[in-house]
């Protein structure tokens, strides 16, 4: 291999590098006890890998405030800490959902995030 030729090759895997290590990354909060929002979960997963994003499956008990990245919620409206959390960062809440209804907020505190919460897990998974 040439010289010229190896420099070309570091040159573009050196400018590659930066884009690949500093991927932004999101996490998916959802129960995974829960086949359908299990589902809706690793669509959403497979839909933010292919934009480029870096994707952390999370239980949503381990949904806190101080989460560091931008978030994707998907939890039933009934779930009492996931309702409190959602207004905490400015959202509002969606009661007495009926079955497969479903709604959508985002909140930008302290990160963008997107919540959908679900009547019951089909209304969450169609969200």
């Amino acid at each position: 291999m040439t010289l010229m030729l190896r420099f070309y090759i570091l040159l573009i895997l050196a400018l590659a590098t930066p884009v690949l290590a500093f991927a932004e990354t999101v996490g998916v909060f959802f129960d995974s006890k829960e086949a359908q929002i299990k589902f809706a979960a690793t669509d959403v997963k497979t839909a933010l890998e292919s934009k480029g994003f870096k994707v952390e499956m999370l239980s949503l008990s381990a949904l806190k405030s101080g989460y560091g990245n931008k978030k994707v919620v998907i939890a039933l409206a009934s779930n009492s800490d996931v309702s409190k959390l959602l207004t905490g960062e400015g959202g509002t809440n969606g009661s007495g959902l009926s079955e497969q209804a479903y709604i959508l907020r985002t909140t930008s505190l302290p990160h963008k995030s997107y919540w959908v919460l679900g009547g019951d897990a089909n209304g969450a998974m169609y969200g």
